[in-house]
């Protein structure tokens, strides 16, 4: 009796991993803004250099985008996923550490870099490996999930802060980070069709 091949493609990232990253990924990009103000009361931080935080996360969110791009058409998709997860849990560890504005503006742009590699990664490892339907609910799994990221931080970072601590919306996306590394250890680089420089 023949085998039953499985839908998804052995070297593809599981539905789980998936859809856990596209969360974390947004949830980190969207925790800082509505603790603004808990995050200028806790620090040493006036409420113009928190808003600056923000936009220094998304400014350098954004233009690493294209070099990750390049880093995994060369090194591989993998290897590019792993190595932000590994930067994005330390970003947020040593922004943990920091309350003073030039380190902890410097941790959060270091953060926002690792952070902006995870969203585009993913979405070319599902062009890489699934086709058709299975690709479909891949992309569908990944924007729900990171909309949902989106939402449980913009409700929940700004109570976090206020009512527990400003360093556990930080410490949050570090511990997550750990958790998407392990979901991915036993994953193996996919084959794609673009062309190695």
């Amino acid at each position: 009796m023949a085998e039953q091949l499985p839908q998804v493609p052995a070297h593809s990232v599981p539905d789980s991993a998936l859809r856990f990253i596209g969360f974390l990924s947004f949830f980190d990009r969207y925790g800082t803004p509505p603790m603004l103000l808990a995050l200028s009361l806790g620090t040493s931080l006036d409420f113009s250099q928190a808003v600056q935080l923000v936009a220094a996360y998304s400014l350098f969110y954004a233009i690493g985008q294209p070099l990750w791009g390049l880093a995994s058409d060369r090194f591989g998709r993998l290897l590019v996923l792993r190595s932000a997860l590994i930067g994005a849990g330390a970003g947020a560890l040593a922004s943990i550490m920091f309350s003073d504005y030039a380190p902890l503006l410097i941790a959060r742009c270091f953060t926002g870099l690792m952070f902006g590699a995870l969203y585009p990664t993913l979405l070319t490892l599902l062009g890489d490996t699934r086709h058709g339907v299975e690709r479909a609910r891949g992309l569908s799994d990944l924007q729900i999930y990171s909309s949902l990221g989106t939402t449980l931080a913009t409700l929940s970072a700004g109570a976090l802060a206020t009512y527990l601590d400003w360093r556990l919306v930080f410490a949050l996306p570090a511990l997550g980070s750990v958790a998407a590394l392990y979901s991915l250890r036993r994953l193996r680089e996919p084959q794609h069709s673009r062309k190695q420089f």
